[in-house]
């Protein structure tokens, strides 16, 4: 009976350890995954920033001492190549202080990184048009009005389908 009870114990102790590895080892490779942490005080800094309308240096931060949403969110971006998130944030602040081409760019790049695209679409297509480039402009409203479409009808054959 001793021999039954220690492979018992043995085996019940081997999984446990197996679990242990498995859940510690996804942990640390969701950590991986996860890459920037949109709560980190570097990212709050730049949505603070934004919040309180300090764009650029012309915008007062130099007078309050305080950095500015656009020199913050291009830190990040450096310190975070691949991530959409910054990309956004400096997108927006470039956006909201005017500066048309630079934020095109942004959005753009932001497109190229990010899963969720669709959403930058109205973004950047206001940015190319403030830019002064109509054509690109229009190209994306349009294939923006067309996916948007395709969702709409899309979701009435679903509709349609479930009533027959």
């Amino acid at each position: 009976m001793s021999i039954s009870r220690s492979l018992r114990l043995a085996v019940v102790l081997g999984l446990a350890t197996l679990y242990l590895a498995v859940y510690v080892g996804s942990g640390r490779a969701q950590q991986r995954k996860a890459g920037l942490d949109p709560m980190a005080p570097d990212v709050r800094a730049v949505e603070r920033a934004l919040r309180d309308g300090r764009l650029d240096q012309s915008t007062g931060a130099a007078q309050t001492g305080q950095d500015d949403a656009i020199s913050l969110a291009t830190s990040l971006t450096a310190a975070h190549p691949g991530e959409p998130f910054p990309t956004f944030l400096l997108a927006t602040a470039l956006q909201r202080r005017g500066h048309w081409a630079a934020a095109a760019a942004a959005w753009a790049r932001y497109v190229r990184q990010s899963t969720t695209a669709e959403s930058a679409c109205p973004q950047i297509a206001v940015a190319y048009e403030r830019a002064g480039d109509p054509e690109k402009a229009g190209a994306i409203y349009r294939a923006h009005r067309r996916r948007a479409g395709e969702e709409l009808l899309k979701i009435i054959v679903r509709h349609q389908l479930r009533h027959l």
